[in-house]
């Protein structure tokens, strides 16, 4: 019974994140929510503690799934420049629904004095950045560009990128401008 209640709380995850997602979570009602998930509030209120709880598991369920889709988009690759040119392509690629990235939509949406999520948007900052950090470090161990380089700068410096992508993305139909960035900075890996 406990497996049955889990699955359904995490699809119930799934379908919140999307709405958050689509609407924002400032322009998300609880009624908004309560008819989208096909629960009534007290459920809601029980389950989850409520719309702002709920919207941090939907959250925090985003950023395990986004990360599983990230290092496999990366690890799936040959070599290192390979697996950073796959991670933009997928991305260019799934966001044709113009929808961006829901982390990024909520940094953008971001109001002052929202410390909780500043605080889960910086955690998820620094996250990604260790990503991109072990997997350039992988590719420097294996030989695959000169040693030296300022590994942590060009994480923070993918990490950007990636994030303005998804919000060009919005708005850009052809991705092959933002393929030419990401070309770019996979020259800083070659430079002596």
């Amino acid at each position: 019974m406990a497996r049955a209640k889990s699955f359904e709380q995490s699809e119930i995850l799934v379908k919140a994140m999307e709405l958050f997602w689509r609407k924002g979570y400032h322009a998300t009602s609880v009624q908004d929510l309560v008819g989208h998930l096909g629960i009534n509030r007290a459920s809601l209120y029980h389950a989850f503690n409520g719309k702002e709880d709920l919207f941090f598991q939907a959250f925090d369920n985003y950023r395990k799934i986004n990360k599983s889709v990230i290092m496999e988009a990366l690890y799936s690759q040959p070599n290192t420049k390979d697996g950073i040119r796959n991670l933009f392509e997928a991305a260019l690629k799934e966001r044709q629904d113009r929808k961006g990235c829901f982390s990024v939509n909520l940094t953008a949406a971001l109001m002052p004095g929202d410390e909780r999520l500043q605080e889960a948007l910086r955690d998820n900052q620094k996250a990604f950045e260790k990503i991109f950090f072990d997997y350039l470090k992988s590719g420097e161990v294996m030989g695959e560009f000169p040693r030296g380089k300022d590994l942590r700068a060009i994480a923070s410096l993918l990490y950007t990128l990636y994030n303005g992508v998804q919000v060009i993305s919005k708005i850009e139909t052809a991705p092959s401008r933002q393929l030419a960035a990401v070309e770019q900075v996979l020259e800083f890996l070659e430079v002596e």
